[in-house]
């Protein structure tokens, strides 16, 4: 059986950042220089910066890279990173490359598959899903994921947030913060 899109994704976007993590952090664990990050973002996206529908959106991408202020970046931070990546693809055009590099191809699949859940549209266009459908999305994406998390405290503090989540109407940007504790789960579980 085929793994969920958003785990799949979580598993390619981390093997995609460990493999630019060339420096270890004062526990010995991976970490990334902010010379690496950059590197990195131009290599996955480069193909996105020759085309110049997309023009305006790599710029934002790339100046994420350069906003940086840490010079050494653990897995969370660059799981952090990635969220906020999402972010900013969403507001851009999708990608036409017709060769595609793990991030920005697991972007569009996050992205995508998070709107298969979003049922509704605001006035501004912004896709959201109500509580109950991130719930579904959770259950049906992470829920094997969840159950077999090497810290099943971590599991139930994550399961707790998607229940104390107060926002009827909730936008990738909502989602983001979660999928980016999951992949720091699947990081540590991972090792």
């Amino acid at each position: 059986m085929a793994e969920p899109a958003l785990v799949d994704c979580a598993k390619k976007v981390l093997a995609k950042i460990k493999e630019y993590c060339s420096e270890k952090d004062d526990n010995g664990d991976p970490c990334m220089t902010k010379a690496k990050l950059k590197e990195m973002v131009q290599n996955e996206f480069g193909l996105m910066m020759k085309d110049p529908n997309n023009a305006e959106a790599v710029k934002k991408l790339s100046k994420l890279a350069e906003d940086v202020k840490d010079s050494n970046l653990t897995i969370p931070d660059l799981c952090g990173f990635f969220g906020k990546l999402l972010i900013e693809m969403s507001k851009g055009p999708k990608d036409s490359s017709p060769v595609k590099t793990v991030l920005p191809s697991c972007g569009w699949k996050i992205i995508t598959t998070f709107n298969e859940y979003c049922t509704e549209t605001d006035d501004k266009g912004q896709h959201y899903m109500s509580k109950e459908k991130l719930q579904e999305l959770v259950k049906e994406q992470f829920g094997d994921t969840i159950k077999n998390s090497k810290d099943p405290e971590r599991a139930k503090a994550l399961m707790k947030k998607v229940d104390e989540i107060k926002e009827s109407k909730i936008t990738l940007e909502g989602m983001c913060p979660m999928y980016v504790i999951i992949l720091i789960d699947l990081s540590h579980s991972l090792k």
